[in-house]
């Protein structure tokens, strides 16, 4: 019965034990993590150095698979609270890749967050603490963190350097709308005779009139006739 117990404890064992994350494979997952991180929530210098300290350390400390999703990570992302302004946490917790980092399956570690980054694009050069830090500062003195006070004065992001705000969230897309057709060039209007009664007098057609013939006054003549005044006497020579 004993032999049993054991072997099932030994077996329990082989499953939850997974092997521990290499230094410089910590190093290099944390700069990659932390660099997106940067971009993604306009971090400045010193959340920069602060972010990679505390990817860094939660990567050393994983030993077990229960390890990616239980205290550990909890402590991560609690510390990233402290260095963290409300509107950069949100987003954080909003991207599931940043949030939740690494996970084990099929037998490795595996980050989500080379789903959405190639492994070579990089935003930013190394933190400054890139090559001296070694781990450490997740140890819990007193029960807090060593973040507890680090939340840096904001002047200003990676992304945008000496503005005093927060970048604007990225739009919705938009389908564009289809292209109107184009409207057809100005025709000449046709030409519109006006009609009698609105005002404008009727136009009467082109009739060539006959001259007047003035008439003569006094004795009128006519062809073999010679009138004369019969008040006048008439005299034979």
């Amino acid at each position: 019965m004993k032999k049993i117990i054991f072997t099932l404890l030994v077996s329990l064992f082989a499953i939850s034990a997974v092997r521990a994350i290499p230094f410089e494979e910590a190093r290099r997952r944390s700069l990659f993590l932390t660099d997106k991180m940067a971009y993604e929530l306009n971090l400045n210098i010193a959340q920069y150095n602060d972010a990679y300290e505390i990817n860094l350390d939660y990567f050393l400390s994983l030993r077990t698979a229960r390890d990616a999703d239980g205290y550990l990570l909890q402590r991560r992302n609690d510390d990233m609270r402290y260095i963290l302004y409300s509107w950069q946490y949100e987003r954080f917790r909003a991207s599931k890749y940043l949030f939740h980092p690494v996970t084990w399956r099929a037998g490795i570690w595996y980050y989500p967050i080379y789903v959405h980054y190639h492994a070579d694009k990089f935003f930013y050069p190394h933190p400054k603490i890139y090559w001296s830090y070694r781990g450490g500062h997740n140890v819990r003195r007193n029960n807090r963190s060593y973040y507890a006070n680090r939340r840096p004065v904001w002047n200003g992001g990676l992304r945008e350097p000496g503005k005093n705000h927060k970048p604007e969230r990225p739009k919705p897309h938009v389908t564009p709308k289809p292209e109107k057709r184009p409207k057809p060039q100005n025709r000449p209007k046709p030409v519109t005779r006006p009609k009698p009664g609105n005002g404008q007098p009727e136009r009467k057609p082109n009739v060539e009139r006959r001259p007047k013939v003035e008439r003569q006054k006094g004795n009128t003549y006519r062809m073999g006739y010679n009138h004369e005044s019969s008040t006048r006497a008439t005299v034979n020579y």
